[in-house]
């Protein structure tokens, strides 16, 4: 199992090429996301490509093993996201596989957004720090409108399913297009 993990982990992202092409620019706050979403993504993959590395080596009898590392690998026998991985982790209650898939999801589309630039259409559970992308949308609003910050409120509207559909070919004039958000104890 450490092995398909290891193999479904992409390496880091460059971060340094994909700020030339998405630079810090006060009047497009969404490029800083990106590039703060990526170092933290890439603090926790190399967290877990080099704890499995390690646990690989220690297994081929080339490292002593640690306490460490046998929790790490009971973690992984028993289906559970290693202690380690948690501290540098976004928070999940998944269990290790599927954990790992929503992960891959998450960088795939770090990934799309880097290739084809900015979506029309954001997925809100998919950012590590989802605190910092909703200030970039009210930063951007700001600037846009020469408005305090301190006074943007955010407003939703729940779309039509074919209005969603047109959403992913067009941008909005203003704020942003979310999917994947959550709603407890709400009805409409």
């Amino acid at each position: 199992m450490t092995l398909e993990i290891l193999e479904k982990i992409r390496e880091p992202f460059k971060i340094k090429e994909v700020e030339a092409i998405y630079p810090f620019r006060y009047e497009e706050s969404m490029n800083s996301v990106l590039l703060q979403e990526l170092a933290r993504f890439n603090k926790l993959i190399e967290v877990i490509k080099g704890s499995l590395q390690t646990l690989l080596k220690t297994l081929d009898g080339k490292f002593v093993t640690t306490a460490e590392i046998e929790a790490l690998k009971a973690s992984i026998l028993s289906n559970v996201i290693p202690e380690r991985w948690k501290k540098a982790s976004y928070q999940s209650r998944k269990p290790l596989l599927s954990y790992v898939t929503d992960l891959q999801q998450r960088l795939e589309m770090l990934e799309h957004w880097i290739k084809n630039g900015k979506p029309n259409v954001f997925w809100i559970s998919g950012f590590f720090f989802t605190q910092s992308f909703l200030t970039g949308i009210k930063q951007n609003f700001a600037r846009r409108f020469n408005y305090p910050i301190d006074q943007v409120e955010f407003r939703f509207e729940i779309l039509k399913y074919t209005d969603a559909k047109k959403a992913e070919n067009e941008p909005p004039q203003f704020g942003c297009f979310l999917q994947g958000l959550f709603l407890e104890g709400a009805s409409w």
